[in-house]
């Protein structure tokens, strides 16, 4: 055999198998169990891709069963009712103040500022029985749309995501003069709590 050809025929086969690994890569994510999914997640071993591929057509159920596994992880009291009512405050913001905006993730974390403080709040998404929790940072609320918001930690992009279909609710506060950022108490909670979510979650002005 010509030599040319023989290594046509190698080059070939190189291919082949390096496609072969890709598609097996890519499939595995598929193979997972929602307990696998979690404790990958939580653990940080997933990337953006995975995650996204693996949540892409959640239906209600699976977002609850999800929620309540890392309720349970979190070691937060009742799991299934702090995953529904996270979801049920997520659905709730899609319909809160009128001043409020809501804004997607950024991926770059340059230009990102960190809160300035953080108090808990009853009036983010309308309903006075319901607790937020308003991060406030030191940006002037001249172009809410424009905002993007940033963490670091895909398990907090993935459950901001669930609950919030990925876009976080952006305010006016201090008489016009920062922003706030508002979150559900169950969900900064589901996403790590309190002073985690103070500590690593940012806003690009």
């Amino acid at each position: 055999m010509p030599k040319a050809i023989a290594a046509m025929i190698l080059i070939f086969t190189y291919i082949l198998g390096a496609s072969a690994t890709i598609a097996q890569d890519t499939s595995d994510i598929d193979h997972l169990s929602m307990q696998e999914f979690v404790d990958k997640l939580l653990a940080e071993a997933l990337s953006d891709e995975e995650a996204t591929r693996y949540i892409s057509d959640w239906n209600n159920n699976q977002k609850v069963q999800f929620l309540t596994l890392v309720a349970q992880r979190r070691g937060l009291s009742v799991p299934s009712q702090v995953a529904d009512v996270a979801l049920r405050e997520g659905r709730s913001f899609a319909t809160a103040l009128s001043a409020a905006t809501h804004i997607p993730a950024t991926t770059y974390s340059e230009g990102t500022i960190h809160e300035s403080y953080h108090v808990v709040s009853t009036v983010c998404d309308g309903d006075p029985n319901d607790s937020e929790i308003l991060f406030v940072y030191n940006a002037v609320p001249n172009n809410l749309s424009g905002m993007r918001w940033f963490n670091p930690y895909i398990s907090v992009r993935v459950i901001f995501s669930t609950l919030y279909n990925g876009r976080l609710l952006v305010t006016p506060v201090a008489a016009g003069t920062k922003t706030g950022m508002c979150i559900g108490d169950n969900g900064v909670n589901l996403a790590g709590g309190v002073d985690f979510i103070a500590a690593w979650q940012k806003l690009k002005p």
